[in-house]
């Protein structure tokens, strides 16, 4: 079973330094128009010729309104990577709460605002 999640980004910063792309965006993602949480990405590409493939590093967390026992959000880590000429960012869950522990290691696709989990 696939999850696709709608991510609508209000925030984001960019560093462009000779060496190193860094953009951080945060933002709100909703299912099926319902707003589950809040997520952060991070992503640091190197430039120049040790990275002729234009990849993008990537790790993208999503913290779900619901709460564990306690009071702390139920979370979800993915790490991925970004091709730099499609946009599209692939990669898989390497973290997650209780709740949400049967997810690790489930493959994550990200095109523009659209992320699919399955």
């Amino acid at each position: 079973m696939y999850l696709s999640y709608k991510l609508q980004y209000t925030y984001q910063f960019t560093i462009d330094s000779p060496t190193t792309f860094w953009q951080i965006e945060s933002g709100s993602f909703k299912y099926k128009e319902k707003l589950m949480g809040h997520y952060e990405s991070k992503l640091s590409k190197v430039k120049g010729n040790t990275n002729p493939q234009q990849r993008s590093f990537v790790i993208l967390q999503l913290n779900f309104l619901r709460k564990q026992k306690g009071g702390a959000p139920h979370y979800t880590i993915l790490l991925g990577e970004r091709d730099v000429t499609t946009q599209v960012e692939n990669g898989k869950i390497v973290a997650t709460s209780g709740l949400y522990k049967s997810k690790i290691g489930k493959l994550y696709q990200r095109q523009g605002g659209v992320l699919t989990i399955g």
